[in-house]
């Protein structure tokens, strides 16, 4: 299950790497990060 999400995430990250588009934020972390930015 863990291979399949990592490989669809993977493909969408090669797609909008291709238009030259920031990939999201994919990690807890960083979107934890981020909240506490915005939220300030």
């Amino acid at each position: 299950m863990v291979e399949h999400e990592l490989q669809h995430r993977g493909k969408l990250n090669a797609l909008l790497w291709r238009i030259d588009v920031e990939p999201p934020i994919l990690d807890w972390g960083d979107f934890k990060e981020k909240q506490l930015r915005t939220s300030t």
